[in-house]
């Protein structure tokens, strides 16, 4: 075959699927269950496929978030990417790019009931929480799997830090939050503080 005829027939069943899913295309959802089988009305469950969150897989993996929007008050509706070197949210609406940033400037993270905080650059913090209200953890847990995977951020850590009698902390910080120094046997020290965490 030539390759003018190999391209004409490529072109042909490119304009066949748009016109397929212009014209013949529905966005309400078909019911697949058999109304009237002999055998019962059971539905299967969908299996969802098996999750992979290495950094093989370079492409975005999306997952459907509500994204707080700390200065208008509210949530908005976002796609949350994270491929192996970006993380982006993207508005559903409008389809507008509202955060992005390079994976390895991810510091950390910390999850709650349905909901992630994601730590980044210099401290900055991005709240997600989960679209499905039911308390199904397994996006959140596919989340956390790939931020672990494809950045250096960790699981966030909470420690309680006392003063010693001197009303001092017992470890010293630049500006950037990173400890450069903790004083062995302190309290800090005994907190689990440690040397380049991050606070």
């Amino acid at each position: 075959m030539s390759e003018k005829f190999v391209t004409m027939a490529t072109r042909t069943r490119q304009e066949y699927l748009k016109d397929l899913v212009t014209n013949f295309s529905t966005n309400s959802p078909v019911e697949t269950g058999q109304k009237f089988s002999i055998f019962g009305n059971k539905k299967k469950d969908k299996i969802r496929p098996r999750f992979i969150p290495d950094a093989c897989q370079r492409g975005a993996i999306l997952w459907q978030v509500m994204l707080d929007d700390n200065g208008q008050s509210q949530q908005i509706e976002c796609y949350l990417g994270i491929s192996s070197d970006t993380l982006i949210l993207i508005e559903e609406q409008t389809r507008q790019i509202v955060f992005v940033t390079p994976c390895k400037s991810i510091l950390g993270w910390s999850p709650q009931t349905n909901s992630l905080r994601i730590y980044h650059h210099q401290g900055e913090c991005t709240t997600i929480h989960m679209r499905d209200g039911n308390g199904d953890r397994d996006e959140l847990v596919e989340i956390m799997e790939r931020l672990k995977a494809i950045t250096q951020g960790v699981l966030v850590q909470e420690l309680s830090l006392k003063r010693n009698i001197m009303g001092q902390l017992g470890f010293h910080v630049q500006p950037d939050g990173v400890v450069t120094l903790v004083e062995s046997a302190g309290q800090a020290w005994q907190a689990g503080l440690r040397q380049n965490s991050r606070i």
